[in-house]
């Protein structure tokens, strides 16, 4: 489990997208390579075109009820308009949300970020980010697999703050022991963020002497201390740590004694990433060793990723 900060960003096995180029324009500063650029083209354009146009539509025709009732001819109480009036204004109000999506572009690159919309182009400097979340929901229906679905967000030291939303590319594969395959080049900028809201945590772990993870532990160079559970309040020395297992989008420790895991921590938790970078930097410093670590196969539905 090696967590020193890599030369190139990119992991062996991902690689940036050889079809995919530039749609935002030149940034103002060098932000290193080009990784990927994201925004709805091509059929999925007009798959959301189409949705939005039935969605603004059925919207419309509930608001036109709802201002214009239609004439009862069979009962002397007509029936209230006004529930029709706010169903039909908030899917015309969504629809217009999902319009002004359609109009924006991502490029990510090595260091930092372009966002382009209608009116102004935004850029984002990965060593200027305070807090980060990455997502991943692996959504099901029906017990089918439909795809999973990330979600990046930004904090900025100047008070900004950056969300984005799409499609991971892993796949599910297999038929009889089924599991996930496939990277996506968003993986890459989650590490490039990573690295940098990391070593605001190493400042802080140097100052304070410990930090917070996701609001279920602190970490200090003794060792871990959950928040709740049997062992709340209680550290754990770094040499009783005995197991690391990412299960059901949430990290579990297990120490010394213990059948079940002392800490559960959520993978989608604000830093979860970074702490986890300078969690097993500690563990490994302290033990001579990395934490053993194993993924569930428990095939359900499932949040985060695991990159030890």
């Amino acid at each position: 489990m090696n967590q020193d900060a890599p030369s190139n960003i990119a992991p062996p096995n991902v690689k940036p997208s050889p079809d995919a180029f530039p749609r935002c324009g030149e940034p103002s500063r060098d932000y290193g390579e080009f990784v990927t650029s994201r925004g709805t083209q091509g059929s999925g354009f007009y798959l959301q075109v189409f949705f939005i146009l039935v969605l603004s539509l059925f919207g419309i025709g509930l608001i036109t009820v709802g201002f214009f009732p239609p004439a009862s001819t069979k009962s002397t109480t007509p029936p209230d308009p006004v529930p029709m009036f706010i169903v039909g204004t908030i899917l015309f109000a969504g629809a217009v949300y999902q319009a002004l999506k359609l109009l924006y572009s991502y490029d990510f690159y090595e260091q930092g970020l372009i966002r382009k919309g209608p009116r102004r182009t935004d850029e984002f400097a990965y060593d200027k980010v305070e807090r980060v979340s990455y997502n991943l929901v692996r959504q099901y229906h029906n017990g089918v697999y439909t795809g999973t679905q990330l979600n990046l967000k930004l904090w900025m030291e100047d008070g900004r703050k950056f969300s984005f939303g799409g499609r991971h590319k892993e796949r599910r594969k297999g038929f009889i022991k089924r599991h996930f395959e496939g990277e996506d080049e968003m993986d890459i900028v989650r590490e490039a963020i990573e690295i940098h809201v990391a070593e605001r945590i190493e400042t802080q772990l140097q100052n304070s002497g410990e930090f917070d993870w996701c609001n279920a532990a602190s970490v200090s160079r003794a060792g871990v201390t959950a928040r709740t559970g049997k062992r709340k309040a209680s550290l754990v020395p770094w040499p009783d740590l005995t197991e690391v297992l990412m299960k059901n989008g949430h990290l579990h420790l297990f120490a010394r004694g213990d059948k079940k895991s002392f800490l559960s921590i959520p993978s989608a938790g604000v830093n979860f990433f970074p702490c986890l970078r300078v969690f097993c930097r500690l563990a490994e410093e302290a033990r001579g060793q990395s934490v053993p670590t194993r993924e569930s196969e428990n095939q359900v539905k499932t949040r985060g990723v695991w990159s030890a």
